[in-house]
């Protein structure tokens, strides 16, 4: 068994499961929220794929840009996104407002941009933390605390229509609006959480320490063969674009892109199958009557 001895490491798993709660909550909930706002199909099918591609997008860019600047303030900005999010479904199902919650994050587990960030700060930071010897299982562990947030935030499903059973005035949205509260809570207290989290490796944008001056060759060597060794960070240089791990980068894009096609094309279908039914009354509509013939007419 893993010993969870650096605090760190506890931060991190204490904020990740904080975090994917609202994430499960919402997979169930909020496309009945938006279906029962008035929403169509094709429309909710929208927000998942503008949220997965924008993740596909970004999650490049921000790996790179984490490495730089740092990856505890990307982690942190990512956890703190959907707070935006969750208050806009709360406040109002205006599409163009819901479109922007889905590029903000909050949307399906893809995330959006605040997927993208963590996607790319996370698994770093907890295998900085995480002794090689235990790495293994620390991981193992928190994907199994991810997993338990996500099904313990589908339970909550529910919760909705138990309030609208404790309290019969409230409307169909309105039940919807103390949950969505929750989780935003749920979401604050995920980042403060982190607030405390240090990182222990030197991001390539910041500043770096002065080296020491070299110390003077002895006269009587050589001094071609006493020259100082190569800076081993140069070698680790090689621009923004991430080379080593480009594979990696372009194969996770490529399936969240895909994971929110997917869920177009399912809602796709719904608007296809629910448009052919409101054809179909219509043409009943335009039909005339048949007569009716008296008897023994």
């Amino acid at each position: 068994m893993p010993r969870f001895g650096s605090r760190d490491v506890l931060l991190l798993l204490s904020s990740l499961v904080l975090s994917s709660i609202p994430v499960g909550y919402l997979q169930v909930v909020l496309p009945l929220f938006l279906n029962r706002a008035g929403l169509e199909p094709g429309l909710i099918g929208v927000l998942y794929s503008v949220s997965g591609l924008v993740t596909a997008g970004l999650v490049a860019f921000s790996g790179v840009l984490a490495d730089r600047f740092g990856r505890r303030q990307f982690l942190l900005w990512g956890t703190a996104l959907p707070i935006c999010s969750y208050g806009i479904f709360a406040l109002t199902t205006s599409p163009s407002w819901l479109l922007l919650a889905s590029v903000i994050g909050g949307v399906g587990l893809a995330n959006g941009a605040a997927g993208a960030m963590t996607a790319a700060s996370f698994d770093a930071l907890l295998a900085e933390h995480t002794p090689p010897r235990q790495r293994t299982a620390i991981f193992a562990v928190s994907q199994a605390l991810w997993s338990l947030a996500l099904a313990a935030g589908s339970l909550a499903a529910g919760l909705p229509e138990l309030l609208r059973q404790l309290n019969p005035r409230l409307g169909d949205l309105d039940a919807y609006r103390p949950p969505f509260m929750i989780i935003i809570l749920l979401a604050v207290v995920a980042t403060l959480v982190l607030l405390p989290l240090r990182e222990l490796t030197t991001s390539a944008g910041s500043a770096r320490a002065p080296r020491p001056a070299a110390a003077p060759a002895d006269r009587g060597t050589n001094q071609g063969s006493a020259a100082a060794p190569a800076d081993p960070d140069l070698k680790q240089r090689h621009g923004w674009w991430p080379r080593r791990s480009l594979g990696v980068i372009v194969r996770y894009s490529a399936a969240l892109g895909m994971f929110g096609l997917g869920v177009y094309a399912g809602c796709l279908v719904l608007l296809t199958r629910e448009s052919s039914k409101s054809d179909c009354a219509a043409l009943a509509d335009l039909q005339p009557a048949s007569p009716v013939w008296p008897n023994g007419g």
